[in-house]
């Protein structure tokens, strides 16, 4: 399998959609349904920047003594604290144009009951489709988590040092990446085109087409660096595919010029769903939504019932829903997994959602985790 970021073409494809993707339209167009070859890998979509290289490299290598930062950090210590809903999350953060960016879930994140979240993509012929994995953790592993950051240095780093010599990067409009913890220290950070800036041959590359060559590239401590790793290449022991409860649905009849090239291609799939049928779930949206346009939330049997319709991926599609005349309506979709505590396109956790009412104890002699060998060089 052939990744974006193995092509010898991806660094043209980058430059030219940091230029150019906002003025391209927001669908899609896939190969007709059901053909459908996965194959499982950590590589993310053309909407979000590539975080792993094809067949990714992730060799736990345990660490004693902490020696992944600039500075010897301090020993573990006992922490006993309230947490919040939400101890760590990796989300992409939209570039120009970012329209799918937005909607898909976190790449990671890990709730204080212990619920744990990761995103993956595979490969749907010229397309990508995510896939959500799911795993149940006690207190000792959130508590190895959050002392892993700790040892790593990440509790400590401030935001504020990614910044560019010069006053602004050398590429514009790329997808970046904000990361939360909420542990004992908390820290909220968003880092602009991040996975782009940590390949330095990319980089290296897309600096000679800069508009700006003049300005800098960011200053990316080890703690950032590594922090990133460890989230975005989580080991994925032990999750299980995700079956949601919910389902979030964005939908958006074609215009006729979409429809004549969807046509001329053969690129859409039938709706072969009777219950829920396209045109129910349309009447159902509410318009009030903005900005990420407006969707519908499944719930139950229903969003079970799409899911496994969509073969427990998600992703943007065309369908078409064959009415009793022979008429075709042509739909693009986009549905993923809502996750617990949130509203979709918007924070995580839902305003109003309730902290937790327990207190948290880690331990040193719970440890630290495996930080994964990087797959960027």
């Amino acid at each position: 399998m052939n990744s974006p970021r193995n092509s010898v073409g991806f660094v043209g494809i980058v430059f030219i959609t940091l230029l150019m993707t906002a003025c391209q339209p927001a669908v899609q167009f896939s190969t007709p349904y059901p053909t459908i070859t996965i194959t499982f890998s950590q590589t993310t979509p053309p909407h979000i920047t590539p975080t792993s290289a094809d067949t990714p490299t992730v060799i736990p290598s345990p660490i004693s003594t902490p020696t992944l930062t600039s500075t010897l950090q301090p020993p573990l210590i006992q922490h006993e604290w309230w947490p919040e809903r939400v101890m760590v999350s990796l989300k992409a953060v939209p570039g120009d144009g970012g329209y799918l960016t937005a909607i898909y879930p976190p790449q990671f994140i890990l709730y204080a009951d212990g619920s744990m979240f990761a995103t993956r993509f595979i490969e749907d012929g010229q397309n990508y489709r995510g896939q959500l994995f799911f795993k149940k953790v006690g207190r000792k592993e959130i508590c190895q988590n959050l002392n892993t950051l700790d040892q790593i240095g990440f509790l400590n780093y401030d935001p504020l040092s990614y910044q560019f010599p010069g006053g602004r990067p050398n590429t514009m409009g790329g997808d970046g990446v904000a990361i939360r913890v909420n542990a004992w220290e908390a820290l909220d950070g968003a880092y602009y085109a991040l996975p782009i800036y940590l390949d330095n041959e990319l980089t290296n590359k897309l600096s000679s087409f800069s508009k700006f060559p003049g300005d800098g590239l960011p200053v990316i401590l080890p703690a950032l660096r590594t922090a990133y790793y460890f989230l975005s290449e989580y080991s994925m022991d032990e999750f299980e595919l995700y079956t949601p409860d919910r389902l979030a649905v964005w939908i958006q009849p074609l215009d006729q010029d979409s429809i004549s090239y969807v046509e001329s291609e053969g690129g859409a799939k039938e709706w072969r769903l009777k219950t829920p049928s396209f045109a129910n779930m349309f009447a159902k949206i509410d318009y009030d939504n903005y900005p990420y346009e407006h969707y519908l939330v499944l719930t139950d049997e229903e969003a079970v019932k799409v899911y496994r319709f969509l073969g427990g991926t998600f992703g943007e599609d065309i369908y078409y829903e064959l009415k009793s005349n022979g008429e075709k309506k042509y739909f693009t979709l986009f549905a993923r997994p809502v996750l617990p505590y949130e509203l979709p396109g918007k924070q995580i956790p839902a305003p109003n959602s309730t902290k937790p009412n327990f207190k948290l104890i880690c331990y040193p002699s719970d440890g630290v985790l495996p930080i994964p060998t990087p797959s960027i060089p």
